[in-house]
């Protein structure tokens, strides 16, 4: 008979060693734009980084600043201008790393407001509210080639917050004729004589910016801007006229000096049958000649 050899049969057991899954959460301060947790951010900006499973020890790589380099909790600050960095936090058996996006503002747009009472006597005006579509624009008097509107600028892009920026605008010389010529400012004896030229004489005081946020124009100014043609006192009948300023604006976030990122234009015009017209950033306003005065 052929002989049979015994089989054993053996049974392996698998361990399986689990390592601690690491995690980044970021939230950012502002609470506006709506996705807090994005990683485009803008110049200055604050963000807030948790670390799980606990306590970590931080790195960074690209530039801004971390509040620490140790804990469960730091705050990460962007830098003054574009770039990327890179956040790697160590901690419990593992890393976990995030990647941010610092952008600079690009844009300047603005929106037609109507001012409000000044909170103290002879004070600037408060912010009040949008002004409706079809408003007629402000007018100095009747008789008078002048325009005036308020608006609230926003700066953009929208996708960040620049709540931790300044900007100002940078005087510039005026491209104008008729009314508002420099000449006939000088005719009426509002310039003297042998003046070339005309600014529009922008605040001299940095402008803070945010928080407050409008989607699809980005972090807004906190005072109004008075934009008004200047009334060079010429009797009527008035010639078609117009007046350009094409006006640099810079920004400004932490250490990092002033930095131009847009040009908005500024521009009156009033033509052969009394119409006048005042356009800046977007935002615009129309009277007539004789409509007597209005609050812009």
């Amino acid at each position: 008979m052929p002989t049979t050899t015994p089989t054993t049969k053996t049974t392996s057991t698998t361990t399986t060693t689990t390592t601690p899954k690491c995690k980044i959460r970021s939230i950012t301060w502002a609470t506006q734009p709506p996705n807090r947790a994005r990683t485009t951010v803008g110049v200055g900006e604050q963000v807030q980084l948790n670390f799980s499973p606990g306590s970590a020890n931080w790195t960074r790589t690209g530039p801004g600043r971390l509040s620490s380099s140790s804990g469960a909790t730091i705050t990460f600050t962007a830098p003054c201008r574009k770039g990327t960095t890179t956040i790697k936090a160590t901690g419990g058996g593992c890393s976990a790393t995030i990647t941010f996006k610092t952008i600079e503002p690009t844009t300047a747009r603005a929106i037609r407001y109507i001012p409000g009472p000044p909170a103290l006597p002879g004070g600037p005006p408060t912010l009040g509210v949008p002004a409706p579509p079809g408003r007629p624009a402000g007018h100095s008097a009747a008789g008078h080639a002048q325009i005036e509107m308020h608006t609230r600028f926003y700066v953009g892009p929208p996708t960040v917050n620049f709540y931790r920026v300044q900007v100002r605008e940078r005087d510039v010389n005026v491209i104008s004729s008729g009314v508002w010529s420099v000449a006939s400012f000088v005719s009426t004896g509002l310039l003297p004589p042998g003046t070339t030229h005309l600014g529009h004489r922008p605040s001299p005081v940095p402008e803070p910016i945010g928080p407050d946020w409008l989607a699809g124009y980005g972090t807004a100014l906190n005072h109004l801007d008075d934009n008004d043609s200047g009334d060079s006192g010429v009797p009527p009948p008035f010639p078609a006229s117009h007046e350009i300023y094409n006006i640099p604006w810079e920004f400004r976030a932490g250490n990092c000096g002033w930095t131009r990122f847009t040009t908005v234009t500024q521009r009156a015009t009033l033509d052969a049958a009394g119409n006048l017209r005042i356009t800046k950033g977007g935002a615009s306003a129309h009277t007539t000649v004789g409509s007597g005065a209005f609050p812009g």
